[in-house]
């Protein structure tokens, strides 16, 4: 069996939403393969992110970010932009990986790059992350709605 070495190259290549259409997809970024595919909504999301290494979602509006926040509760860190709601819930340890300039090709190869450089502290945080937003269900979010009414 051949032995195996690790590379330390940089992320090549980033595809960066431009039409409206992209623009509501996802790129999602596979270390193994060192390739990344945009996606739109549908399809079999829980499969493709379980094949996944990170998310990027460099929107330039994103009033919330459902995906992202689906994707973090699988564990899976994410490159989002610094406005889109999502971000709110960004540890200080994930901030590394928001995004200021969605427009900018630059930008995310280069938290892709930080991504790659501390991938065990952002699976970490993210992990971490993930088990916080799993508490919050429908039941608790509710609840606390309902408390802000009366």
């Amino acid at each position: 069996m051949a032995q195996q070495t690790e590379t330390k190259a940089k992320a090549g290549a980033a595809i960066i939403p431009v039409t409206p259409f992209q623009q509501n997809c996802t790129l999602l970024w596979c270390e193994a393969t060192r390739k990344a595919v945009v996606i739109d909504p549908g399809g079999d999301v829980p499969d493709i992110l379980a094949a996944c290494d990170a998310l990027a979602a460099p929107t330039r509006y994103e009033p919330y970010g459902l995906g992202v926040h689906e994707a973090l509760c699988c564990g899976l860190p994410s490159i989002v932009s610094a406005d889109s709601g999502v971000a709110e819930r960004f540890t200080p340890e994930l901030s590394g990986l928001l995004l200021h300039d969605p427009d900018s090709p630059a930008e995310l190869v280069e938290r892709l790059d930080r991504w790659r450089g501390q991938r065990d502290a952002f699976q970490a945080a993210t992990l971490a992350l993930s088990a916080t937003l799993r508490r919050r269900t429908w039941d608790v979010m509710a609840d606390e709605i309902l408390a802000l009414l009366v």
